[in-house]
């Protein structure tokens, strides 16, 4: 678990530094979720692959899975990837949803107390 609170803490060093690309690779240091829970993923390996080869930063099980998030310094890329990532579950006849977006840069506010 050293390995693991480690990891976590570069994840938030790197959003408090604002610094996208050590975002990615930190959350590609997972010891605990991703061992245990990629088999779950059909063709993980491969995504991830498909995710570097084309821009992206990073790839992680997002939560419990299976959904799988991608890093990527762009909304451009972001889009293309939500495409490739699709197209690699199509192509091995799993059904799969893309979705993408951007992040605030403001981060988390209360909008309303009540």
């Amino acid at each position: 678990m050293i390995h693991q609170t480690g990891a976590v803490a570069k994840v938030v060093d790197a959003l408090h530094r604002s610094d996208i690309r050590a975002v990615g690779a930190a959350t590609e240091l997972d010891a605990v979720i991703e061992p245990a829970r990629k088999y779950l993923m059909p063709r993980f390996d491969e995504v991830r692959a498909v995710v570097h080869q084309n821009g992206g930063l990073g790839l992680s099980i997002s939560g419990a899975g299976p959904t799988l998030m991608a890093v990527c310094d762009s909304l451009e890329i972001a889009r293309d990837l939500a495409e490739r990532m699709e197209a690699v579950y199509a192509a091995s006849g799993v059904a799969s949803v893309g979705r993408y977006g951007d992040v605030c840069p403001a981060g988390a506010r209360v909008l309303v107390v009540e």
